[in-house]
Protein backbone atom coordinates (compact mmCIF):
# COMPACT_ATOMS: atom_id res chain seq x y z
CA UNK A 1 0.00 0.00 0.00
CA UNK A 2 1.30 3.43 -0.95
CA UNK A 3 1.80 5.76 2.01
CA UNK A 4 1.89 9.47 1.22
CA UNK A 5 2.74 12.36 3.55
CA UNK A 6 0.58 15.47 3.22
CA UNK A 7 2.36 18.39 4.92
CA UNK A 8 -0.10 20.76 6.59
CA UNK A 9 0.76 23.84 8.62
CA UNK A 10 -1.97 26.38 7.96
CA UNK A 11 -5.72 26.49 7.57
CA UNK A 12 -5.63 26.96 3.75
CA UNK A 13 -3.36 23.93 3.41
CA UNK A 14 -5.80 21.78 5.36
CA UNK A 15 -8.74 23.02 3.28
CA UNK A 16 -7.00 22.50 -0.05
CA UNK A 17 -5.44 19.12 0.77
CA UNK A 18 -8.57 17.62 2.35
CA UNK A 19 -10.03 16.58 -1.06
CA UNK A 20 -6.70 14.97 -1.96
CA UNK A 21 -6.64 13.10 1.36
CA UNK A 22 -10.19 11.79 0.81
CA UNK A 23 -9.55 10.80 -2.80
CA UNK A 24 -6.33 8.95 -1.95
CA UNK A 25 -8.03 7.13 0.90
CA UNK A 26 -10.99 6.21 -1.31
CA UNK A 27 -8.59 4.82 -3.93
CA UNK A 28 -6.93 2.50 -1.42
CA UNK A 29 -3.79 4.48 -0.58
CA UNK A 30 -2.69 5.48 2.92
CA UNK A 31 -2.49 9.27 3.23
CA UNK A 32 -0.97 10.67 6.43
CA UNK A 33 -1.36 14.33 7.41
CA UNK A 34 1.86 15.70 8.91
CA UNK A 35 1.11 18.77 11.03
CA UNK A 36 4.00 21.21 11.39
CA UNK A 37 2.28 23.31 14.06
CA UNK A 38 2.41 26.58 12.11
CA UNK A 39 -1.25 27.45 12.89
CA UNK A 40 -2.24 25.01 15.62
CA UNK A 41 -5.37 26.70 17.02
CA UNK A 42 -6.90 27.35 13.61
CA UNK A 43 -6.34 23.76 12.48
CA UNK A 44 -8.02 21.83 15.29
CA UNK A 45 -11.62 22.30 14.00
CA UNK A 46 -10.56 21.39 10.45
CA UNK A 47 -8.96 18.14 11.58
CA UNK A 48 -12.36 17.06 12.87
CA UNK A 49 -14.35 18.53 9.96
CA UNK A 50 -12.29 16.79 7.28
CA UNK A 51 -11.66 13.57 9.20
CA UNK A 52 -7.87 13.54 9.21
CA UNK A 53 -7.72 10.29 11.17
CA UNK A 54 -4.11 9.47 10.30
CA UNK A 55 -1.84 12.30 11.35
CA UNK A 56 1.51 13.08 12.92
CA UNK A 57 1.96 16.29 14.91
CA UNK A 58 5.49 17.69 14.87
CA UNK A 59 4.77 20.83 16.93
CA UNK A 60 7.62 22.73 15.27
CA UNK A 61 6.44 26.25 16.08
CA UNK A 62 7.56 28.11 19.21
CA UNK A 63 6.30 31.46 20.57
CA UNK A 64 8.18 34.36 19.04
CA UNK A 65 9.49 32.39 16.07
CA UNK A 66 10.60 34.40 13.05
CA UNK A 67 9.94 33.03 9.57
CA UNK A 68 13.51 31.74 9.49
CA UNK A 69 13.27 30.14 12.93
CA UNK A 70 10.10 28.23 12.16
CA UNK A 71 11.14 27.18 8.66
CA UNK A 72 14.46 25.84 9.88
CA UNK A 73 12.92 23.88 12.76
CA UNK A 74 10.07 22.51 10.61
CA UNK A 75 12.54 21.43 7.94
CA UNK A 76 14.71 19.62 10.48
CA UNK A 77 11.80 17.80 12.12
CA UNK A 78 10.27 16.82 8.79
CA UNK A 79 13.62 15.53 7.56
CA UNK A 80 14.02 13.42 10.70
CA UNK A 81 10.53 11.99 10.31
CA UNK A 82 10.96 11.24 6.59
CA UNK A 83 14.19 9.40 7.42
CA UNK A 84 12.50 7.33 10.14
CA UNK A 85 9.15 6.60 8.45
CA UNK A 86 8.48 4.94 5.11
CA UNK A 87 6.69 7.24 2.68
CA UNK A 88 6.28 6.78 -1.04
CA UNK A 89 5.98 10.52 -1.75
CA UNK A 90 5.45 13.90 -0.10
CA UNK A 91 2.64 16.32 -1.00
CA UNK A 92 2.78 20.04 -0.23
CA UNK A 93 0.29 22.74 -1.10
CA UNK A 94 0.80 26.35 -2.07
CA UNK A 95 3.52 28.57 -0.74
CA UNK A 96 3.66 28.67 3.06
CA UNK A 97 6.71 28.20 5.26
CA UNK A 98 5.41 24.69 5.99
CA UNK A 99 5.20 23.90 2.28
CA UNK A 100 8.75 25.14 1.72
CA UNK A 101 9.99 23.08 4.69
CA UNK A 102 8.20 20.01 3.32
CA UNK A 103 9.82 20.46 -0.08
CA UNK A 104 13.29 20.87 1.39
CA UNK A 105 12.91 17.89 3.73
CA UNK A 106 11.58 15.70 0.91
CA UNK A 107 14.64 16.62 -1.17
CA UNK A 108 16.99 15.70 1.69
CA UNK A 109 15.22 12.34 2.07
CA UNK A 110 15.26 11.73 -1.72
CA UNK A 111 11.45 11.44 -1.74
CA UNK A 112 9.45 12.52 -4.81
CA UNK A 113 7.51 15.73 -4.24
CA UNK A 114 4.01 16.66 -5.44
CA UNK A 115 3.15 20.38 -5.43
CA UNK A 116 -0.57 21.18 -5.31
CA UNK A 117 -1.54 24.67 -6.58
CA UNK A 118 1.69 24.97 -8.53
CA UNK A 119 2.55 27.68 -11.02
CA UNK A 120 0.98 30.74 -9.39
CA UNK A 121 3.10 33.82 -10.06
CA UNK A 122 2.67 37.50 -9.25
CA UNK A 123 5.97 38.46 -10.85
CA UNK A 124 6.93 40.45 -7.74
CA UNK A 125 9.00 38.76 -5.02
CA UNK A 126 7.71 41.28 -2.47
CA UNK A 127 4.01 40.76 -3.26
CA UNK A 128 2.90 38.52 -1.71
CA UNK A 129 5.80 38.14 0.69
CA UNK A 130 7.25 35.61 1.33
CA UNK A 131 4.88 33.41 -0.66
CA UNK A 132 6.18 34.37 -4.10
CA UNK A 133 9.66 33.32 -3.02
CA UNK A 134 8.46 30.07 -1.49
CA UNK A 135 6.43 28.88 -4.47
CA UNK A 136 9.34 29.43 -6.86
CA UNK A 137 11.72 27.47 -4.64
CA UNK A 138 9.24 24.60 -4.26
CA UNK A 139 8.86 24.38 -8.03
CA UNK A 140 12.57 23.68 -8.41
CA UNK A 141 12.27 20.33 -6.62
CA UNK A 142 8.77 19.05 -7.49
CA UNK A 143 8.30 15.91 -9.56
CA UNK A 144 4.56 16.58 -10.04
CA UNK A 145 3.31 20.14 -10.55
CA UNK A 146 -0.46 20.21 -10.10
CA UNK A 147 -1.46 23.46 -11.76
CA UNK A 148 -4.93 24.85 -10.95
CA UNK A 149 -5.43 26.83 -14.19
CA UNK A 150 -4.06 27.07 -17.75
CA UNK A 151 -2.21 30.28 -16.82
CA UNK A 152 -0.44 28.52 -13.93
CA UNK A 153 0.49 25.62 -16.21
CA UNK A 154 1.82 28.07 -18.80
CA UNK A 155 3.95 29.79 -16.14
CA UNK A 156 5.60 26.47 -15.32
CA UNK A 157 6.13 25.63 -18.99
CA UNK A 158 7.74 29.04 -19.59
CA UNK A 159 10.13 28.47 -16.68
CA UNK A 160 11.08 25.05 -18.12
CA UNK A 161 10.76 23.33 -14.77
CA UNK A 162 11.59 19.66 -14.47
CA UNK A 163 8.91 17.13 -13.59
CA UNK A 164 5.40 16.65 -14.89
CA UNK A 165 2.90 19.52 -15.20
CA UNK A 166 -0.74 18.50 -14.83
CA UNK A 167 -3.73 20.83 -15.18
CA UNK A 168 -6.15 19.67 -12.47
CA UNK A 169 -8.04 22.70 -11.09
CA UNK A 170 -7.84 23.89 -7.50
CA UNK A 171 -9.09 21.53 -4.75
CA UNK A 172 -10.23 24.55 -2.70
CA UNK A 173 -13.30 24.51 -4.95
CA UNK A 174 -13.90 20.86 -3.99
CA UNK A 175 -13.87 21.81 -0.30
CA UNK A 176 -16.01 24.92 -0.71
CA UNK A 177 -18.75 23.05 -2.56
CA UNK A 178 -18.56 20.10 -0.16
CA UNK A 179 -18.93 22.32 2.92
CA UNK A 180 -21.69 24.42 1.32
CA UNK A 181 -23.66 21.22 0.80
CA UNK A 182 -23.31 19.95 4.35
CA UNK A 183 -26.51 19.84 6.40
CA UNK A 184 -26.49 22.70 8.85
CA UNK A 185 -24.17 25.16 7.09
CA UNK A 186 -27.00 27.69 6.62
CA UNK A 187 -28.18 27.18 10.19
CA UNK A 188 -24.69 27.93 11.49
CA UNK A 189 -24.78 31.34 9.82
CA UNK A 190 -28.28 32.10 11.07
CA UNK A 191 -27.32 31.24 14.65
CA UNK A 192 -24.11 33.25 14.65
CA UNK A 193 -25.44 36.26 12.69
CA UNK A 194 -29.23 36.38 13.18
CA UNK A 195 -29.41 39.91 11.79
CA UNK A 196 -28.38 38.77 8.32
CA UNK A 197 -31.67 37.02 7.63
CA UNK A 198 -33.30 40.25 6.46
CA UNK A 199 -30.40 42.45 5.26
CA UNK A 200 -27.52 42.10 2.77
CA UNK A 201 -23.91 41.80 3.92
CA UNK A 202 -20.29 42.17 2.85
CA UNK A 203 -17.51 39.90 4.13
CA UNK A 204 -14.17 41.58 4.85
CA UNK A 205 -10.78 40.01 5.67
CA UNK A 206 -7.24 41.45 5.59
CA UNK A 207 -4.07 39.85 6.89
CA UNK A 208 -1.22 40.08 4.35
CA UNK A 209 2.22 40.63 5.83
CA UNK A 210 3.16 43.18 3.15
CA UNK A 211 0.19 45.32 4.25
CA UNK A 212 1.23 45.66 7.89
CA UNK A 213 1.50 49.26 9.05
CA UNK A 214 0.33 52.13 6.85
CA UNK A 215 -1.43 49.99 4.16
CA UNK A 216 -3.50 48.17 6.80
CA UNK A 217 -4.53 51.49 8.35
CA UNK A 218 -5.54 52.70 4.88
CA UNK A 219 -7.58 49.54 4.31
CA UNK A 220 -9.33 50.10 7.65
CA UNK A 221 -10.18 53.68 6.69
CA UNK A 222 -11.64 52.50 3.38
CA UNK A 223 -13.79 49.85 5.08
CA UNK A 224 -15.09 52.48 7.51
CA UNK A 225 -16.04 54.73 4.61
CA UNK A 226 -17.80 51.88 2.82
CA UNK A 227 -19.77 51.09 5.99
CA UNK A 228 -20.98 54.67 6.11
CA UNK A 229 -21.97 54.56 2.43
CA UNK A 230 -23.96 51.35 2.89
CA UNK A 231 -26.06 51.83 6.04
CA UNK A 232 -28.47 49.11 4.90
CA UNK A 233 -25.67 46.52 4.71
CA UNK A 234 -23.97 44.61 7.49
CA UNK A 235 -20.18 44.37 7.20
CA UNK A 236 -18.75 41.22 8.75
CA UNK A 237 -15.05 41.83 9.41
CA UNK A 238 -13.18 38.66 10.38
CA UNK A 239 -10.05 39.62 12.32
CA UNK A 240 -6.80 37.68 11.95
CA UNK A 241 -5.04 36.44 15.12
CA UNK A 242 -1.94 38.49 14.27
CA UNK A 243 -2.35 41.92 15.95
CA UNK A 244 -0.39 43.58 13.14
CA UNK A 245 -3.37 42.77 10.95
CA UNK A 246 -6.26 42.99 13.40
CA UNK A 247 -5.39 46.03 15.53
CA UNK A 248 -5.72 48.73 12.81
CA UNK A 249 -9.08 47.27 11.72
CA UNK A 250 -10.41 46.99 15.25
CA UNK A 251 -9.32 50.51 16.19
CA UNK A 252 -10.89 52.15 13.13
CA UNK A 253 -14.07 50.09 12.84
CA UNK A 254 -15.04 49.59 16.48
CA UNK A 255 -18.30 51.35 17.27
CA UNK A 256 -19.72 51.53 13.74
CA UNK A 257 -23.30 50.35 13.99
CA UNK A 258 -23.33 48.20 10.85
CA UNK A 259 -19.89 46.64 11.33
CA UNK A 260 -19.43 43.42 13.27
CA UNK A 261 -15.88 42.55 14.23
CA UNK A 262 -15.44 38.81 14.74
CA UNK A 263 -12.82 36.32 15.77
CA UNK A 264 -11.47 34.05 12.99
CA UNK A 265 -14.48 32.28 11.52
CA UNK A 266 -14.88 28.54 11.22
CA UNK A 267 -14.65 27.23 7.67
CA UNK A 268 -18.36 26.29 7.41
CA UNK A 269 -19.28 29.74 8.73
CA UNK A 270 -16.94 31.40 6.22
CA UNK A 271 -18.41 29.49 3.29
CA UNK A 272 -21.96 30.16 4.49
CA UNK A 273 -21.22 33.90 4.62
CA UNK A 274 -19.44 33.93 1.26
CA UNK A 275 -22.28 32.10 -0.47
CA UNK A 276 -24.80 34.81 0.47
CA UNK A 277 -22.58 37.92 0.41
CA UNK A 278 -23.16 40.90 -1.87
CA UNK A 279 -19.39 41.25 -2.20
CA UNK A 280 -16.19 40.00 -0.55
CA UNK A 281 -13.38 42.46 0.20
CA UNK A 282 -10.19 40.57 0.96
CA UNK A 283 -6.47 40.08 0.45
CA UNK A 284 -6.90 36.30 0.84
CA UNK A 285 -6.02 34.03 -2.05
CA UNK A 286 -8.47 31.33 -1.00
CA UNK A 287 -11.47 33.65 -0.95
CA UNK A 288 -10.59 34.82 -4.46
CA UNK A 289 -10.94 31.18 -5.52
CA UNK A 290 -13.98 30.22 -3.42
CA UNK A 291 -16.33 33.15 -4.04
CA UNK A 292 -16.75 32.55 -7.82
CA UNK A 293 -18.41 29.20 -7.07
CA UNK A 294 -21.30 31.19 -5.61
CA UNK A 295 -21.31 34.04 -8.12
CA UNK A 296 -20.01 36.52 -5.52
CA UNK A 297 -17.64 39.31 -6.69
CA UNK A 298 -14.34 39.91 -4.90
CA UNK A 299 -12.59 43.25 -4.41
CA UNK A 300 -8.92 42.34 -3.92
CA UNK A 301 -7.21 44.47 -1.26
CA UNK A 302 -3.75 44.03 -2.78
CA UNK A 303 -1.55 45.73 -5.35
CA UNK A 304 -1.10 42.58 -7.44
CA UNK A 305 -2.62 39.12 -7.53
CA UNK A 306 -1.22 35.80 -8.68
CA UNK A 307 -4.77 34.80 -9.54
CA UNK A 308 -5.51 36.73 -12.76
CA UNK A 309 -8.14 34.21 -13.88
CA UNK A 310 -10.74 35.83 -11.64
CA UNK A 311 -9.95 39.25 -13.09
CA UNK A 312 -10.35 37.95 -16.64
CA UNK A 313 -13.64 36.22 -15.78
CA UNK A 314 -15.07 39.36 -14.19
CA UNK A 315 -15.18 37.75 -10.75
CA UNK A 316 -12.63 39.99 -9.07
CA UNK A 317 -10.94 43.36 -9.36
CA UNK A 318 -7.72 44.65 -7.82
CA UNK A 319 -8.33 47.65 -5.56
CA UNK A 320 -4.87 48.26 -4.12
CA UNK A 321 -4.11 49.20 -0.52
CA UNK A 322 -4.66 52.97 -0.40
CA UNK A 323 -7.92 54.36 0.92
CA UNK A 324 -8.62 56.39 -2.20
CA UNK A 325 -7.88 53.52 -4.59
CA UNK A 326 -10.09 51.08 -2.67
CA UNK A 327 -13.02 53.50 -2.56
CA UNK A 328 -12.63 54.38 -6.24
CA UNK A 329 -12.61 50.71 -7.22
CA UNK A 330 -15.53 49.92 -4.93
CA UNK A 331 -17.71 52.78 -6.20
CA UNK A 332 -16.94 52.08 -9.85
CA UNK A 333 -17.50 48.35 -9.63
CA UNK A 334 -20.63 48.64 -7.53
CA UNK A 335 -22.04 51.08 -10.06
CA UNK A 336 -21.31 48.67 -12.91
CA UNK A 337 -22.98 45.77 -11.13
CA UNK A 338 -20.17 43.14 -11.25
CA UNK A 339 -21.17 39.68 -12.37
CA UNK A 340 -19.08 36.52 -12.25
CA UNK A 341 -18.71 34.12 -15.13
CA UNK A 342 -21.08 31.16 -15.16
CA UNK A 343 -18.31 28.74 -14.15
CA UNK A 344 -15.63 29.12 -11.51
CA UNK A 345 -12.32 29.63 -13.40
CA UNK A 346 -10.42 27.90 -10.59
CA UNK A 347 -12.05 24.48 -10.64
CA UNK A 348 -15.11 22.28 -10.96
CA UNK A 349 -15.05 20.39 -7.66
CA UNK A 350 -13.16 17.29 -8.85
CA UNK A 351 -9.52 18.35 -8.49
CA UNK A 352 -8.76 16.03 -5.57
CA UNK A 353 -9.84 13.01 -7.60
CA UNK A 354 -7.63 14.01 -10.54
CA UNK A 355 -4.59 14.49 -8.32
CA UNK A 356 -5.10 11.11 -6.62
CA UNK A 357 -5.47 9.31 -9.96
CA UNK A 358 -2.23 10.80 -11.29
CA UNK A 359 -0.24 10.02 -8.15
CA UNK A 360 -1.48 6.45 -7.91
CA UNK A 361 -0.75 5.84 -11.57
Amino acid sequence: MLTLALVVGTRPEAIKLAPVYRALEHAGARPVVVLTGQHEALLDPLIQLFGFDRRIDLGARRPGDSLADFTARATARLAEMFAAEHFSAVIVQGDTSSALAGALAASYACLPLAHVEAGLRSGDLANPFPEEIHRRRIAETARWHFAPTPIAAANLAAERRGGEVHLVGNPVVDSALWVAGLPGTREIVARRFPGLTDRPHLLVTAHRRESFGRPMRAIAAAIAAIARRLPDHELIVALHPNPNASAPLAERLCGLSNVELTEPLSYPLTIGLVAKASMVLTDSGGLQEEAPSFGVPVLVLRKVTERPEGIAAGCSRIAGTSTRAILTAFDAWRGEGPRCAAANPYGDGHSGERIARILLA
